[in-house]
């Protein structure tokens, strides 16, 4: 049996581009914010701005970082205190594995060093 929606719960779903076209309409009570080009520093920075709390948050970031930065110790470090702060604003909190990019490879090296990383 399927339950309704519960009307109370609020979500967010913060991400960069890859949540751009994520209709916000045909969900419940989950409000969704892009920021296009986005990096782990300015999810982090667009939370703790953010002057509401939330049942649930939902992350999408990272392919960014890992497109631009070499050390996945130190994207690692930003994303641990991503998940920090959005525990602060949420006591469930979700984080999406970070999408892969064809043809980039050593890029996506550092993305499945990445997504092993936030498996543990």
């Amino acid at each position: 049996t399927v339950s309704p929606p519960n009307d109370n719960v609020k979500s967010l779903l913060i991400g960069s581009s890859i949540v751009r076209d994520i209709d916000e309409a045909k969900l419940n009570n989950t409000e969704v914010i892009c920021i296009r080009g986005g990096k782990i520093s300015d999810i982090h920075k667009k939370l703790l701005t953010m002057k509401r709390e939330f049942d649930h948050i939902y992350l999408q970031v990272g392919s960014n970082d890992c497109s631009e930065r070499e050390d996945v110790k130190l994207i690692s470090e930003d994303y641990t205190l991503l998940i920090r702060t959005a525990k602060q604003c949420s006591s469930s909190v979700t984080v999406s594995s970070v999408t892969p990019r064809i043809g980039a490879t050593q890029t996506q090296e550092r993305i499945d060093q990445l997504n092993g990383f936030l498996l543990c």
